[in-house]
Protein backbone atom coordinates (compact mmCIF):
# COMPACT_ATOMS: atom_id res chain seq x y z
CA UNK A 1 0.00 0.00 0.00
CA UNK A 2 1.32 3.36 -1.08
CA UNK A 3 1.72 6.33 1.13
CA UNK A 4 -1.31 8.27 -0.09
CA UNK A 5 -3.57 5.04 -0.35
CA UNK A 6 -3.09 4.92 3.50
CA UNK A 7 -3.36 8.38 4.15
CA UNK A 8 -6.56 8.40 2.71
CA UNK A 9 -7.89 5.90 4.21
CA UNK A 10 -6.91 7.03 7.69
CA UNK A 11 -8.17 10.71 6.98
CA UNK A 12 -11.56 9.33 5.19
CA UNK A 13 -13.81 8.38 8.75
CA UNK A 14 -12.38 11.49 10.47
CA UNK A 15 -13.36 13.50 8.02
CA UNK A 16 -16.76 12.05 7.77
CA UNK A 17 -17.13 12.50 11.33
CA UNK A 18 -16.20 15.66 11.70
CA UNK A 19 -18.13 17.52 8.94
CA UNK A 20 -21.43 15.86 9.60
CA UNK A 21 -21.68 16.16 13.63
CA UNK A 22 -22.90 19.39 14.82
CA UNK A 23 -22.33 22.25 14.02
CA UNK A 24 -20.79 23.18 17.65
CA UNK A 25 -18.31 20.72 16.59
CA UNK A 26 -14.77 22.69 15.63
CA UNK A 27 -13.19 22.51 12.37
CA UNK A 28 -9.93 23.98 11.57
CA UNK A 29 -7.67 24.18 14.11
CA UNK A 30 -8.08 27.61 15.47
CA UNK A 31 -11.79 27.00 15.65
CA UNK A 32 -11.08 24.31 17.84
CA UNK A 33 -8.94 26.45 19.64
CA UNK A 34 -10.76 29.16 19.95
CA UNK A 35 -14.04 27.64 19.70
CA UNK A 36 -15.16 30.15 17.07
CA UNK A 37 -16.96 29.49 13.44
CA UNK A 38 -14.64 29.35 10.24
CA UNK A 39 -16.08 32.47 9.49
CA UNK A 40 -14.04 34.61 12.20
CA UNK A 41 -11.71 34.69 9.93
CA UNK A 42 -12.95 33.72 6.25
CA UNK A 43 -15.63 34.81 4.07
CA UNK A 44 -15.35 31.45 2.55
CA UNK A 45 -12.58 28.96 3.02
CA UNK A 46 -9.71 29.62 1.96
CA UNK A 47 -10.42 33.33 1.37
CA UNK A 48 -9.31 35.38 4.46
CA UNK A 49 -11.46 38.73 5.96
CA UNK A 50 -9.79 41.74 7.55
CA UNK A 51 -9.94 39.64 10.76
CA UNK A 52 -7.85 36.87 9.37
CA UNK A 53 -5.37 38.69 7.97
CA UNK A 54 -4.84 40.70 11.57
CA UNK A 55 -4.45 36.86 12.98
CA UNK A 56 -2.74 35.78 10.60
CA UNK A 57 -0.06 38.85 10.62
CA UNK A 58 0.20 38.36 14.51
CA UNK A 59 1.35 35.07 14.49
CA UNK A 60 -2.11 33.20 14.93
CA UNK A 61 -2.51 35.25 18.04
CA UNK A 62 -5.60 37.23 19.08
CA UNK A 63 -5.21 40.94 17.20
CA UNK A 64 -7.86 42.50 19.84
CA UNK A 65 -5.69 41.59 23.11
CA UNK A 66 -3.62 44.01 24.18
CA UNK A 67 -1.22 41.34 25.72
CA UNK A 68 0.07 38.44 23.14
CA UNK A 69 -2.22 35.42 24.10
CA UNK A 70 0.69 32.75 22.14
CA UNK A 71 1.14 31.42 26.17
CA UNK A 72 -2.05 30.93 27.15
CA UNK A 73 -4.77 30.65 24.61
CA UNK A 74 -5.37 26.63 25.06
CA UNK A 75 -1.94 25.68 26.38
CA UNK A 76 -0.43 23.95 29.62
CA UNK A 77 2.37 25.76 31.26
CA UNK A 78 4.51 23.49 32.61
CA UNK A 79 7.28 26.02 34.15
CA UNK A 80 8.21 29.33 33.57
CA UNK A 81 9.92 28.69 30.26
CA UNK A 82 7.38 26.09 28.89
CA UNK A 83 4.05 26.00 27.88
CA UNK A 84 2.66 23.00 25.60
CA UNK A 85 -0.34 23.39 23.25
CA UNK A 86 -2.64 20.29 22.65
CA UNK A 87 -1.54 18.50 19.32
CA UNK A 88 -4.83 18.84 17.67
CA UNK A 89 -4.25 22.99 18.15
CA UNK A 90 -1.43 22.74 15.36
CA UNK A 91 -3.08 20.18 13.00
CA UNK A 92 -5.33 20.55 9.82
CA UNK A 93 -6.18 19.02 6.63
CA UNK A 94 -7.39 20.34 3.28
CA UNK A 95 -8.74 17.91 0.47
CA UNK A 96 -9.14 19.10 -2.66
CA UNK A 97 -11.62 16.26 -4.60
CA UNK A 98 -12.63 16.53 -8.69
CA UNK A 99 -15.80 14.65 -9.06
CA UNK A 100 -15.39 15.55 -13.10
CA UNK A 101 -12.62 17.29 -14.85
CA UNK A 102 -12.46 18.07 -18.71
CA UNK A 103 -9.94 20.15 -20.72
CA UNK A 104 -10.28 20.91 -24.38
CA UNK A 105 -7.83 19.91 -26.94
CA UNK A 106 -5.97 18.05 -24.23
CA UNK A 107 -6.49 14.84 -25.76
CA UNK A 108 -5.23 13.72 -29.04
CA UNK A 109 -7.02 10.75 -31.00
CA UNK A 110 -6.01 9.86 -34.38
CA UNK A 111 -4.45 13.11 -35.05
CA UNK A 112 -7.95 15.06 -33.77
CA UNK A 113 -8.12 17.04 -30.53
CA UNK A 114 -10.47 15.99 -27.95
CA UNK A 115 -11.67 16.94 -24.40
CA UNK A 116 -9.98 14.93 -22.02
CA UNK A 117 -12.01 14.27 -18.67
CA UNK A 118 -11.45 12.65 -15.55
CA UNK A 119 -13.24 11.06 -12.83
CA UNK A 120 -12.52 11.46 -8.99
CA UNK A 121 -9.80 12.86 -9.54
CA UNK A 122 -7.71 13.79 -5.96
CA UNK A 123 -5.03 16.87 -7.16
CA UNK A 124 -4.10 16.80 -3.91
CA UNK A 125 -4.48 16.20 0.16
CA UNK A 126 -2.93 19.44 2.42
CA UNK A 127 -1.75 18.33 6.27
CA UNK A 128 -0.86 21.29 7.79
CA UNK A 129 0.94 22.03 11.10
CA UNK A 130 0.59 26.12 12.45
CA UNK A 131 0.44 28.17 15.27
CA UNK A 132 2.01 29.58 18.18
CA UNK A 133 4.86 27.55 19.90
CA UNK A 134 4.65 30.45 22.56
CA UNK A 135 4.04 34.20 22.40
CA UNK A 136 5.14 36.06 19.49
CA UNK A 137 6.70 32.91 18.08
CA UNK A 138 4.59 31.13 15.57
CA UNK A 139 5.08 28.33 12.70
CA UNK A 140 3.26 27.34 9.78
CA UNK A 141 4.07 23.99 7.83
CA UNK A 142 2.28 22.83 4.84
CA UNK A 143 3.08 19.18 3.63
CA UNK A 144 1.32 18.29 0.07
CA UNK A 145 0.35 14.81 -1.01
CA UNK A 146 -0.53 14.95 -4.79
CA UNK A 147 -0.94 12.21 -7.43
CA UNK A 148 2.66 11.73 -8.27
CA UNK A 149 4.57 12.58 -4.73
CA UNK A 150 5.20 14.45 -1.87
CA UNK A 151 6.39 18.05 -1.15
CA UNK A 152 6.50 21.15 1.41
CA UNK A 153 5.22 23.98 -0.18
CA UNK A 154 4.72 26.42 2.48
CA UNK A 155 6.60 26.42 5.40
CA UNK A 156 8.08 29.35 7.81
CA UNK A 157 9.11 30.15 11.41
CA UNK A 158 7.97 33.79 12.20
CA UNK A 159 8.83 36.19 15.17
CA UNK A 160 6.56 38.91 15.70
CA UNK A 161 5.92 42.02 17.82
CA UNK A 162 9.68 42.24 17.85
CA UNK A 163 9.45 45.75 20.15
CA UNK A 164 6.24 46.56 18.56
CA UNK A 165 3.65 45.37 15.58
CA UNK A 166 6.53 47.73 13.44
CA UNK A 167 8.74 45.04 13.38
CA UNK A 168 7.92 41.39 12.35
CA UNK A 169 10.37 38.89 10.69
CA UNK A 170 9.36 35.46 8.72
CA UNK A 171 12.23 33.08 7.56
CA UNK A 172 11.51 29.84 5.65
CA UNK A 173 9.21 29.12 2.38
CA UNK A 174 7.61 32.72 1.67
CA UNK A 175 5.07 34.46 -1.29
CA UNK A 176 6.60 37.50 -2.00
CA UNK A 177 3.04 38.81 -2.83
CA UNK A 178 1.72 37.50 0.53
CA UNK A 179 0.62 41.28 1.69
CA UNK A 180 -0.71 42.27 -1.65
CA UNK A 181 -4.03 43.19 -2.55
CA UNK A 182 -4.28 40.02 -4.27
CA UNK A 183 -1.54 37.38 -3.67
CA UNK A 184 -2.68 34.22 -5.73
CA UNK A 185 -2.27 32.67 -2.46
CA UNK A 186 -5.46 31.38 -0.46
CA UNK A 187 -8.27 32.26 -3.10
CA UNK A 188 -11.56 32.03 -4.05
CA UNK A 189 -10.97 29.73 -7.40
CA UNK A 190 -9.98 26.04 -7.79
CA UNK A 191 -7.87 26.98 -10.67
CA UNK A 192 -4.58 29.06 -10.28
CA UNK A 193 -3.66 32.36 -11.06
CA UNK A 194 -2.26 32.48 -14.59
CA UNK A 195 -1.25 36.16 -14.21
CA UNK A 196 1.17 36.09 -11.73
CA UNK A 197 2.69 33.06 -12.70
CA UNK A 198 5.09 34.19 -15.60
CA UNK A 199 8.32 32.98 -14.65
CA UNK A 200 11.33 34.83 -16.17
CA UNK A 201 12.81 34.02 -19.40
CA UNK A 202 9.34 32.34 -20.09
CA UNK A 203 10.63 29.43 -17.94
CA UNK A 204 13.60 28.93 -19.90
CA UNK A 205 16.66 29.47 -17.31
CA UNK A 206 18.65 27.81 -14.04
CA UNK A 207 16.18 30.41 -11.76
CA UNK A 208 13.01 31.93 -13.74
CA UNK A 209 11.25 32.87 -10.65
CA UNK A 210 7.70 34.27 -10.57
CA UNK A 211 6.50 36.49 -7.88
CA UNK A 212 3.67 34.22 -6.29
CA UNK A 213 5.53 31.07 -6.18
CA UNK A 214 7.32 29.73 -2.47
CA UNK A 215 10.74 30.95 -2.54
CA UNK A 216 13.12 30.12 0.63
CA UNK A 217 14.30 33.34 2.30
CA UNK A 218 13.36 36.11 4.73
CA UNK A 219 10.70 38.45 5.04
CA UNK A 220 10.73 41.71 7.33
CA UNK A 221 7.16 43.51 7.79
CA UNK A 222 5.14 45.84 10.12
CA UNK A 223 2.26 47.63 10.43
CA UNK A 224 0.98 50.33 12.42
CA UNK A 225 -2.55 51.65 12.06
CA UNK A 226 -3.73 51.70 8.05
CA UNK A 227 -0.20 51.50 6.44
CA UNK A 228 1.88 47.78 6.47
CA UNK A 229 5.01 47.68 4.82
CA UNK A 230 7.18 44.71 3.88
CA UNK A 231 10.83 43.66 1.96
CA UNK A 232 12.24 40.16 1.45
CA UNK A 233 15.07 38.25 -0.23
CA UNK A 234 15.24 34.67 -1.31
CA UNK A 235 16.77 32.29 -3.14
CA UNK A 236 14.48 33.09 -6.44
CA UNK A 237 12.62 29.71 -7.58
CA UNK A 238 14.75 26.74 -6.00
CA UNK A 239 15.41 26.13 -2.52
CA UNK A 240 19.02 25.63 -3.61
CA UNK A 241 20.81 28.92 -5.32
CA UNK A 242 21.61 27.30 -8.47
CA UNK A 243 23.37 30.84 -9.41
CA UNK A 244 25.32 33.84 -7.75
CA UNK A 245 22.30 36.37 -7.70
CA UNK A 246 19.33 36.84 -5.02
CA UNK A 247 15.68 38.06 -5.84
CA UNK A 248 14.59 40.80 -3.37
CA UNK A 249 11.27 42.79 -3.11
CA UNK A 250 9.51 45.27 -1.29
CA UNK A 251 5.85 47.02 -0.82
CA UNK A 252 3.40 48.90 0.69
CA UNK A 253 -0.18 48.60 1.74
CA UNK A 254 -2.72 51.13 2.65
CA UNK A 255 -5.74 49.35 4.44
CA UNK A 256 -9.59 50.61 5.92
CA UNK A 257 -9.02 49.57 9.38
CA UNK A 258 -12.06 49.94 12.10
CA UNK A 259 -11.50 53.26 12.85
CA UNK A 260 -11.16 54.67 9.60
CA UNK A 261 -14.60 53.11 8.62
CA UNK A 262 -17.10 50.07 9.07
CA UNK A 263 -18.90 49.25 5.59
CA UNK A 264 -15.68 48.78 4.23
CA UNK A 265 -13.18 47.77 6.57
CA UNK A 266 -10.54 45.57 5.20
CA UNK A 267 -10.45 47.59 1.43
CA UNK A 268 -6.96 48.09 0.39
CA UNK A 269 -4.72 49.34 -1.82
CA UNK A 270 -0.98 48.10 -2.58
CA UNK A 271 2.08 48.36 -4.71
CA UNK A 272 5.17 46.55 -4.90
CA UNK A 273 8.44 45.97 -6.92
CA UNK A 274 10.38 42.34 -7.45
CA UNK A 275 13.72 42.22 -8.94
CA UNK A 276 15.51 39.12 -9.65
CA UNK A 277 18.01 37.59 -12.50
CA UNK A 278 17.68 34.64 -14.06
CA UNK A 279 21.03 32.96 -15.97
CA UNK A 280 21.97 29.74 -18.44
CA UNK A 281 25.09 28.47 -18.59
CA UNK A 282 26.94 27.50 -21.35
CA UNK A 283 30.05 26.00 -22.21
CA UNK A 284 31.95 29.84 -22.53
CA UNK A 285 29.83 31.91 -20.61
CA UNK A 286 27.00 32.40 -18.17
CA UNK A 287 24.28 34.33 -19.58
CA UNK A 288 22.00 36.79 -17.71
CA UNK A 289 18.79 37.79 -17.69
CA UNK A 290 17.65 40.45 -14.78
CA UNK A 291 14.10 41.22 -14.41
CA UNK A 292 11.57 43.32 -12.77
CA UNK A 293 8.35 43.43 -11.61
CA UNK A 294 5.95 45.79 -10.91
CA UNK A 295 2.48 45.55 -9.07
CA UNK A 296 0.00 47.53 -8.35
CA UNK A 297 -3.07 46.28 -6.85
CA UNK A 298 -6.67 47.38 -4.69
CA UNK A 299 -8.99 45.16 -3.19
CA UNK A 300 -12.65 46.41 -2.25
CA UNK A 301 -14.39 44.82 0.29
CA UNK A 302 -17.89 45.63 1.56
CA UNK A 303 -19.83 43.89 4.40
CA UNK A 304 -17.97 40.87 4.43
CA UNK A 305 -19.81 40.08 1.16
CA UNK A 306 -19.07 41.49 -2.21
CA UNK A 307 -15.30 41.42 -2.53
CA UNK A 308 -13.27 42.94 -5.61
CA UNK A 309 -9.68 41.80 -6.03
CA UNK A 310 -7.36 43.52 -9.10
CA UNK A 311 -4.50 43.26 -9.39
CA UNK A 312 -1.73 44.66 -12.36
CA UNK A 313 1.83 43.54 -12.99
CA UNK A 314 4.21 44.83 -15.19
CA UNK A 315 7.02 42.80 -16.34
CA UNK A 316 10.62 44.00 -18.01
CA UNK A 317 12.71 40.97 -18.74
CA UNK A 318 16.51 42.41 -20.51
CA UNK A 319 17.63 38.81 -21.86
CA UNK A 320 14.35 36.93 -22.23
CA UNK A 321 15.27 34.41 -24.42
CA UNK A 322 19.14 33.64 -22.46
CA UNK A 323 20.82 34.93 -25.96
CA UNK A 324 24.29 35.64 -26.07
CA UNK A 325 23.06 38.84 -27.72
CA UNK A 326 20.13 40.40 -25.53
CA UNK A 327 16.58 40.70 -26.71
CA UNK A 328 14.43 42.60 -23.78
CA UNK A 329 10.69 41.64 -23.50
CA UNK A 330 8.59 43.78 -21.55
CA UNK A 331 4.41 42.67 -20.86
CA UNK A 332 1.25 43.21 -18.97
CA UNK A 333 -1.06 41.65 -16.88
CA UNK A 334 -4.41 42.25 -15.19
CA UNK A 335 -6.50 39.96 -12.73
CA UNK A 336 -10.01 41.22 -11.41
CA UNK A 337 -11.65 39.21 -9.21
CA UNK A 338 -15.19 39.30 -8.14
CA UNK A 339 -16.82 37.60 -5.45
CA UNK A 340 -20.03 37.71 -3.53
CA UNK A 341 -21.53 35.58 -0.62
CA UNK A 342 -25.34 35.15 -0.34
CA UNK A 343 -27.42 33.72 2.63
CA UNK A 344 -24.25 32.34 3.94
CA UNK A 345 -24.47 29.31 1.28
CA UNK A 346 -24.09 30.45 -1.71
CA UNK A 347 -20.55 31.70 -3.22
CA UNK A 348 -20.68 32.83 -7.14
CA UNK A 349 -16.80 34.10 -7.79
CA UNK A 350 -16.44 35.53 -11.58
CA UNK A 351 -12.55 36.26 -12.83
CA UNK A 352 -10.38 38.12 -15.65
CA UNK A 353 -6.82 37.33 -16.36
CA UNK A 354 -5.57 38.86 -19.80
CA UNK A 355 -1.87 39.32 -20.29
CA UNK A 356 -0.16 40.96 -23.53
CA UNK A 357 3.76 41.24 -24.21
CA UNK A 358 5.81 42.28 -27.29
CA UNK A 359 8.37 39.80 -27.77
CA UNK A 360 6.77 36.57 -25.39
CA UNK A 361 3.79 35.39 -27.57
CA UNK A 362 3.60 32.22 -25.77
CA UNK A 363 2.73 33.82 -22.16
CA UNK A 364 -0.15 36.10 -23.77
CA UNK A 365 -3.61 35.24 -22.40
CA UNK A 366 -7.11 36.46 -21.97
CA UNK A 367 -9.44 34.06 -19.87
CA UNK A 368 -13.15 34.56 -18.22
CA UNK A 369 -13.16 32.01 -14.91
CA UNK A 370 -16.33 31.43 -13.82
CA UNK A 371 -17.53 29.47 -10.34
CA UNK A 372 -20.22 28.65 -8.25
CA UNK A 373 -20.15 26.95 -5.17
CA UNK A 374 -22.60 25.63 -2.59
CA UNK A 375 -21.33 25.84 1.02
CA UNK A 376 -22.64 22.73 2.76
CA UNK A 377 -21.20 23.48 5.68
CA UNK A 378 -18.48 26.32 6.93
CA UNK A 379 -15.45 23.95 6.01
CA UNK A 380 -17.00 21.94 3.11
CA UNK A 381 -18.18 23.37 -0.28
CA UNK A 382 -19.61 22.15 -3.52
CA UNK A 383 -18.05 23.78 -6.72
CA UNK A 384 -19.03 24.02 -10.47
CA UNK A 385 -16.08 26.09 -12.20
CA UNK A 386 -15.66 26.87 -15.70
CA UNK A 387 -12.82 28.57 -17.82
CA UNK A 388 -13.82 30.38 -20.76
CA UNK A 389 -10.31 30.95 -23.31
CA UNK A 390 -11.39 34.18 -24.78
CA UNK A 391 -8.00 34.92 -26.91
CA UNK A 392 -7.83 34.65 -30.57
CA UNK A 393 -5.95 30.80 -31.54
CA UNK A 394 -6.30 27.90 -33.27
CA UNK A 395 -6.64 25.34 -29.96
CA UNK A 396 -8.65 26.74 -27.12
CA UNK A 397 -7.90 26.32 -23.88
CA UNK A 398 -11.26 25.55 -22.17
CA UNK A 399 -11.76 23.86 -18.94
CA UNK A 400 -14.74 22.61 -16.32
CA UNK A 401 -14.68 21.12 -13.53
CA UNK A 402 -16.72 19.60 -10.50
CA UNK A 403 -14.96 19.82 -6.73
CA UNK A 404 -15.51 19.49 -3.40
CA UNK A 405 -13.28 21.26 -1.04
CA UNK A 406 -13.25 20.95 2.64
CA UNK A 407 -10.87 21.61 6.17
CA UNK A 408 -10.60 20.43 9.13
Amino acid sequence: MNVKSMLLKLVGPVFVVLVFAEPLFATAQWSRKYKTPCTTCHTVFPRLNWYGEQFKWNGYQDPDKDERDGDEQGKTRINDRLVIDQLGNFLGVRLNLEVVSAKDNALVVDGERRWQTNIGRNPWVQLFVAGSIYKNVSIFIENEFEQDGFKFSWYNVTFTNLKSSAVNLEVGNLAPTDFMSYSARLRQLSFGNPVLSVRASDGGGEDSANVRQAQAGIQYYGYKGPMLWFGGVSQGRHPKDPNQFKNYWGGLRFTVTDEIGDSLVGTNVSFMVYRGTDTANTAVEQIENPFTRYLAGFNIRYRENLDIQTMYIHGEDDNWFLESVDRSSTFDGVTVVASYFANQRWFPVVRWDYVSSDEASTIELNNVTGSVSYLLRENMRLGVNVVADLKDREFKNHQFLINIRAMF
